[in-house]
């Protein structure tokens, strides 16, 4: 039987190239709406448009929203490890830190997701991806400790914050492989993006935003736009392509190329347009987890 383009690894390949391109540009778009929002409104905000998104290609009938099944338990925690546990941990981070060290830290999640597979699949490891964790272990280190103005009671806090976000999205790609055999990728983001949508707006108002998050984006249009970019492109079409590359992909695999895009295009934003520090202990962290995650992928 003749495969399809949509399963070729050309075609996967560029899929994630553009997710990582995409994702890479978020950092920018959380920059700018965490000038004018709370990281609570932000998210709220950005998972808000993604199931508006989700529900209006619903209303159409050209995605069928996830039904009651042996894995609706499976698909609950893999919203819960994304956006949850994930967005939390992630603005919380940024805010305490920089664009590029959180980017960098964050294009570690191969590593843990290795790590998953490795433990709960019981998948043996050579030596060789040994060495590439603990090659992109020591990028990541080398990115924080080394770090300008780094102190324990400082900017660590934020780096914790990095790192369970980074361990929640690894848990998610686990999960989302795990799910896809009682649900479709459009299925697996628009439950996503619903349980998202309701986490968040409960925080919201909890925290005593209210509607003044809505109101947020008239009077700054410009974070609104962000936002709607964040919820639009970086929430309901990367997490749908996504899902749909880890129905076809060893995780592991997406992972580690996904986090050498990222990471470039990280990069490239937080020191040419933001004018962010960009210290040589930046970039050797950048070029030690590159190197890690290549010698974690070289075989995929």
């Amino acid at each position: 039987m003749k495969e399809k383009f949509t399963d070729r690894k050309l075609f996967l390949g560029l899929l994630i190239i553009l997710m990582g391109s995409i994702w890479g540009l978020s950092f920018l778009a959380t920059n700018i709406a965490v000038n004018h929002f709370e990281p609570i409104q932000t998210l709220t905000l950005r998972w808000t448009s993604a199931a508006v998104v989700f529900l209006a290609l619903a209303a159409v009938r050209k995605v069928r929203l996830p039904g009651k099944t042996p894995g609706l338990g499976i698909l609950l925690a893999t919203g819960a490890a994304m956006p949850c546990v994930y967005g939390l941990f992630e603005a919380e981070g940024i805010r305490l830190t920089s664009v590029s060290e959180s980017g960098v830290i964050i294009g570690s999640m191969p590593i843990f997701s290795l790590l998953i597979e490795s433990i709960i699949r019981r998948k043996k490891t050579d030596w060789l991806t040994v060495v590439g964790i603990l090659i992109s272990v020591a990028g990541v280190a080398g990115c924080t400790v080394l770090a300008p103005g780094f102190t324990p009671g400082g900017r660590l806090l934020g780096y914790v914050f990095l790192l369970v976000a980074v361990m929640a999205g690894a848990a998610y790609m686990h999960l989302s492989t795990r799910v896809g055999a009682w649900y479709s990728s459009a299925q697996i983001t628009a439950a996503m993006s619903l349980v998202g949508c309701v986490f968040f707006n409960v925080l919201n108002f909890a925290k005593g935003y209210g509607f003044d998050t809505y109101r947020g984006c008239v009077e700054h249009p410009e974070a609104g736009l962000a936002c709607l970019f964040l919820g639009v492109l970086c929430s309901s079409l990367c997490y749908l392509l996504m899902n749909y590359v880890l129905s076809r992909v060893e995780n592991t695999a997406v992972a580690s190329n996904l986090g050498n895009s990222w990471t470039t295009v990280v990069a490239v934003v937080s020191g040419v347009i933001m004018g962010d520090p960009f210290g040589w202990h930046t970039a050797v962290g950048l070029a030690l987890i590159v190197a890690g995650l290549f010698l974690c992928a070289r075989e995929v």
